[in-house]
């Protein structure tokens, strides 16, 4: 669930919205509440603002019986955002925990020379974005030991928004692929759940790229500073399947209802032969989400310009004892 930081809810962007609605202290409460009224044993958010973090979601949720990581955006001035990953403490345990700063990526393959145009691609890639992956291990029923090899992998992205910038949301996702792929592969291809806002439509490379588990020659998007690798490279072998397409046989018509934007930026990626989605939230349609106010997102009684995006999902781990776990993606751009 992209919760929508309120550095970025401002009058300019949302000018059909209230200004006591588009206010922190009210939607704070409605995030609160919806959050809460899923009781999800893992929820990913984005776009959580470092100070309210602090001071209102870290409270509030871990007070709750969840424990969580949040990993802030790189960027150094102003106040920032970032991607906030909880879990059940009654249900899972913490294994193992990395973050991926995409800009330190950036630099580190720039100094190998590896860009022909090594300050153009730096200026184009350092964008700021970051990315959660950790392993959980499953706590059994009377949660007094933890049953050996009951583990799962999870990552939570933002990647960039800027549909000028297809080329770095490609090369984004592709890098966080190539390390979701040592992580899995280095614990036997444990069970994955990918969630994130992508910043792109069904139609776009990213999502191809994640589906498909490679990206055409008609799909890969123009590459100005040549910071892709060549086409057949971009690629991963992670056996990934879009939960809600896999339920309801088509992706959202959207995740995003703003005045200025409708689509699908968001999504919920499982390994088909591990992970089986058995449902999915209802999106709402968009008399709903217009309401009596008839306005886009954030309104009223919508507190984010995204839609949470919510999952059951049934697993099949290493040991093949089947079980099942209900998930939440929230998230807010």
């Amino acid at each position: 669930y992209n919760v929508l930081a309120d550095i970025y809810a401002t009058k300019q962007l949302y000018p059909y919205c209230p200004m006591w609605a588009l206010s922190w202290r009210v939607r704070r409460k409605i995030l609160l509440r919806e959050i809460l009224a899923y009781d999800a044993d893992i929820i990913c958010l984005q776009e959580v603002q470092q100070d309210h973090y602090t001071e209102f979601f870290y409270k509030e949720l871990e007070g709750l019986g969840y424990q969580g990581l949040y990993k802030a955006k790189t960027r150094v001035a102003g106040k920032i955002d970032g991607c906030y990953t909880l879990y059940k403490k009654e249900r899972f345990r913490l294994v193992e925990s990395n973050t991926i700063e995409f800009n330190s990526v950036a630099r580190a393959i720039a100094r190998t020379n590896a860009f022909e145009q090594r300050n153009d691609a730096l200026r184009r890639l350092l964008k700021d974005n970051v990315a959660q992956i950790i392993v959980l291990e499953r706590l059994d029923g009377d949660m007094s030991h933890t049953q050996g090899g009951n583990t799962l992998c999870l990552a939570n992205t933002h990647i960039f928004w800027d549909p000028e910038y297809s080329d770095v949301k490609l090369w984004q996702t592709h890098l966080l692929l190539q390390e979701l792929e040592r992580v899995v592969r280095n614990r036997k291809n444990i069970p994955l759940i990918f969630c994130g806002d992508f910043n792109s439509m069904p139609s776009e490379a990213v999502v191809e790229l994640l589906k498909s588990e490679k990206v055409s020659e008609t799909t890969k998007p123009n590459d100005p500073c040549n910071i892709l690798p060549p086409v057949q490279s971009i690629t991963h072998s992670l056996g990934l399947i879009s939960a809600y397409e896999h339920v309801t046989g088509n992706e959202p018509r959207f995740t995003n209802y703003t005045g200025h934007y409708v689509g699908t930026l968001d999504y919920i990626w499982v390994s088909r032969d591990s992970v089986l989605p058995v449902s999915t939230l209802l999106i709402p349609n968009e008399k709903t989400l217009r309401g009596t106010d008839d306005t886009p997102l954030p309104n009223t009684r919508f507190p984010s310009d995204h839609l949470a995006l919510c999952v059951e999902v049934e697993i099949s781990p290493t040991n093949a004892q089947a079980q099942t776990l209900s998930m939440n993606q929230y998230q807010m751009q």
